[in-house]
């Protein structure tokens, strides 16, 4: 029973050291549309500050805008393309610039109908170093691009303050327990403490 109870003490531990503390992530992005496709679309650059989650995670709920103007006439965009590439100030390290290239689908017209998209995948993930560890950097598919209509880049980060990767005077991050953490802690050390006691307690007598 206190095997049980040291190896749960040992799981709690595990628990609230994999979580790092919060990591800054800053970044300017640019963005063009191959020739084909430069007069029809519109890309707005941005420059956002956003701080991780916990386990290293973070939204990137916006890494700027793509608008569909009006073509003159009908056009299919098969072949034609979107570059786009971010440049981070925070965390330090990572190679500059980050690009993405995506694939332009769907057919546009004159009068406001067709729908078009942009597909990152299948190259849509790399996998980046920093000063505060290798993370994963995705991109989410633009789905429905029509006039009138402005729509936002998105994607996300996995996996970032595990640590340096570099080796040059980088430490890993210090965990930061969430609040329930200490208090199972608490109880499991009570129990270490209670199977301490009863195992040096004399014998019932039954008297």
């Amino acid at each position: 029973m206190r095997t049980r109870v040291v190896s749960m003490l040992g799981l709690v531990l595990l628990a609230t050291g994999a979580m790092a503390n919060p990591i800054t992530v800053s970044y300017t992005t640019s963005g063009s549309f191959s020739a084909g496709a430069a007069g029809l679309f519109t890309y707005s650059p941005t420059s956002q500050s956003q701080v991780t989650e916990p386990d290293g995670s973070l939204l990137l709920s916006n890494l700027g805008t793509v608008a569909l103007g009006t073509p003159t006439e009908q056009t299919q965009l098969e072949g034609e393309s979107f570059t786009l590439k971010l440049i981070f100030n925070s965390p330090l390290g990572v190679p500059s610039p980050v690009v993405f290239v995506g694939s332009l689908h769907g057919t546009v017209g004159p009068n406001g109908n067709g729908v078009a998209q942009i597909h990152f995948n299948p190259n849509n993930t790399q996998v980046l170093n920093s000063s505060d560890g290798t993370f994963t950097l995705s991109l989410d598919n633009v789905q429905d691009l029509r006039k009138g209509l402005t729509s936002v880049i998105t994607g996300d980060i996995s996996g970032l303050g595990s640590g340096g990767v570099f080796g040059v005077g980088t430490a890993a991050a210090v965990p930061n327990p969430e609040p329930g953490s200490f208090v199972l802690f608490g109880l499991v050390a009570a129990g270490v403490l209670f199977l301490g006691k009863l195992k040096h307690a004399p014998p019932y007598s039954g008297k």
